[in-house]
């Protein structure tokens, strides 16, 4: 059997503009920079939003007045906004229209402000939560103790009291509303081939694996925490799963039982949380089956079951087989650099552009 697999290569270009420029004749631009907490969960006793105050750093506006007046000017906020993009795509402005704003205060040159300020030496008014953010964001934030998995971004605008002019920056904050961790395969008593794809949900991006040998005898808890440990590695990004490499690793052992538990790393401002998996244990099963074969083939058609589905169900229809000679472009290739690209094509599915199958 031949699978023939295209790649295509795009390049992205990325423009980031940082600043706001200066505007033309009586137009005030100030420039506005902002440095922001890297969290990952918020809770209702961190943050009131009903009455825009907290108990913790959030972000610093640093606004610098391009051209001061020696006795400076007065500056105020107006149309700042909360705009939410939940987990489930829904957009939701927090405030009503037109956003909250503030009491005048005076910029001399250059003057930082942070969350911390608001309510206190910055003067806050015409802050009105919606009805829809009551609905979707407050209430279940209240009941569950977190605020919803989602993009939160502040709208903060800066102008000046004589001309009304001014400019505009978002904070962005990427809050998850983190709970259990679910283990999906290999599942709890699972009898699995020596090189079995682990896989797992959690909504965070950084997560641990352990895989430790279970003897006879002693607890999951007590083999898991067993040196020397069989692998361990950590994963970032929003991994999910994970094949068990044929190569640089310790084996897993025909007959044997293993066993092992994900742990998700969590950004908070206390520190970083930890959020624990049960752990499963499995046995690798003691018969002899072609392996890397059937493997290779697994994973390729779980790499085309999404986009080439059909391609993905005639594999398993006509019964087809991989040899042990393996080419790409009609250059031969090792099983490792051949493993090398379907880990690529795991993460860019994309990137392939047509499959035939001869």
């Amino acid at each position: 059997m031949h699978i023939k697999i295209y790649l295509r290569t795009t390049i992205v270009f990325l423009l980031l503009i940082l600043t706001f420029t200066l505007g033309n004749g009586q137009n005030w631009s100030p420039y506005i920079s902002i440095s922001n907490a890297n969290i990952q969960q918020l809770s209702p006793s961190q943050i009131d939003f009903q009455n825009l105050k907290s108990s913790i750093w959030l972000f610093t506006i640093q606004i610098t007045d391009p051209e001061p007046p020696e006795s400076g000017r007065m500056v105020y906020l107006d149309s700042c906004k909360i705009i939410v993009t939940l987990r489930n795509r829904i957009t939701i402005n927090l405030l009503e229209e037109p956003g909250f704003g503030s009491e005048p205060f005076q910029l001399i040159g250059q003057k930082s402000i942070t969350n911390l300020d608001f309510g206190n030496e910055i003067k806050i008014k015409n802050f009105k939560l919606s009805e829809e953010a009551r609905k979707s964001v407050i209430e279940p934030a209240l009941a569950s103790g977190k605020f919803p998995s989602g993009n939160y971004i502040f709208k903060i605008g800066v102008y000046e009291s004589s001309t009304n002019t001014g400019g505009q920056k978002d904070v962005e904050l990427n809050l998850e509303s983190f709970s259990q961790i679910e283990l999906r395969y290999p599942r709890d008593e699972d009898i699995t081939n020596e090189f079995p794809l682990f896989e797992w949900y959690f909504d965070g991006t950084d997560v641990e694996i352990t895989i430790n040998e279970k003897p006879a005898g002693i607890s999951r808890e007590e083999a898991l925490n067993k040196f020397p440990i069989i692998y361990h590695n950590t994963f970032t990004g929003g991994q999910s799963s994970f094949q068990y490499p044929a190569y640089g690793v310790r084996p897993l052992e025909k007959g044997k039982t293993y066993v092992w538990r994900i742990i998700g790393r969590v950004k908070s401002l206390g520190g970083e949380q930890l959020i624990y998996s049960p752990i499963y244990q499995f046995q690798i099963e003691d018969n002899k089956i072609p392996i890397e074969s059937d493997i290779i083939l697994e994973q390729i058609q779980k790499i085309l079951e999404t986009k080439w589905k059909k391609v993905s169900e005639d594999i398993t229809k006509n019964n087809f087989k991989t040899s042990e000679t393996y080419y790409l472009n009609g250059e031969k290739i090792s099983l490792s650099e051949l493993q090398e690209i379907l880990d690529f094509l795991k993460e860019n599915p994309d990137n392939i552009y047509d499959v035939s199958l001869n």
